[in-house]
């Protein structure tokens, strides 16, 4: 297909936009517009994110569903058992959107995804083996698992080795073993050497820590690097679920 000039996309945006109600546009040029996301970019009744791009409406597939999801975390239990269902305009990294699903391997050797996760809070987090920033707040994970109980899911994902080399499979174990986590607490750890889904945080997942808060609806709350972004974090999570884990940093 010839990529139309900016006239001749105003144009048309001009036409679908004006006309919307007459039958022809209505029932011929509308659905023509549509295989086309340019041309309705101009419209202003054409759904947009939040962060204003224009989007379809159209469903997004996530990576798991209730047979393929088979590991020791929650399974869809916000949507009674059955994937959830997003359209492109509800996927994307701003503050109230879902992020894009993924499929990796945890700590386990079980293919997990994010939005199995859905009727639970998750707290998303990018590490490395090397950085002793986050070190410090994966001491405390444990403790804060269990204080919130089953409300909240804390995701790790370990992006490189003690080396700065991309992360393996090998080293989500290692972390895990390291901080005790994912045995009787809801606290998986994944590794994305590749970047796979980490290069959509807020920076690309940089610098270490990098943190994001999801709500139960799996919508970003708040993301962003740093301590600041960690105890708005655990603010917000203490206003929604009641419980306060500021006994879990005592000693630090």
């Amino acid at each position: 297909m010839v990529p139309l000039d900016p006239i001749e996309v105003s144009a048309w945006n001009q036409l679908i936009c004006s006309n919307a109600q007459d039958e022809t546009v209505r029932t011929i040029v509308i659905p023509i517009a549509l295989a086309c996301p340019s041309v309705i970019a101009g419209c202003g009744d054409a759904p947009q994110t939040p962060d204003g791009a224009t989007c379809m409406a159209e469903e997004v597939a996530g990576s798991c569903d209730a047979q393929t999801a088979t590991n020791r975390w929650p399974q869809f239990e916000g949507t009674d058992g059955v994937a959830p269902v997003f359209t492109d305009c509800d996927v994307g990294w701003s503050v109230g959107q879902v992020p894009t699903d993924f499929r990796l391997t945890d700590q386990f050797g079980e293919p997990m995804c994010l939005w199995q996760l859905v009727g639970k809070h998750v707290v998303m987090e990018s590490t490395a083996l090397w950085t002793r920033a986050t070190r410090g707040e994966a001491d405390t994970l444990v403790c804060r698992a269990q204080a919130y109980g089953d409300q909240v899911v804390f995701l790790t994902f370990v992006v490189q080795d003690d080396s700065s080399l991309p992360s393996q499979d090998v080293h989500a174990v290692e972390w895990s073993d390291t901080f005790g986590l994912g045995a009787g607490t809801p606290t998986p750890v994944v590794a994305d050497g590749q970047l796979q889904f980490v290069s959509d945080f807020p920076g690309g997942g940089f610098p270490l820590p990098t943190h994001v808060l999801l709500d139960e609806q799996l919508q970003i709350v708040v993301a962003g690097g740093g301590e600041r972004v960690a105890a708005e974090i655990r603010d917000r999570l203490e206003g929604e679920t009641g419980v306060n884990v500021d006994h879990c940093f005592e000693g630090e």
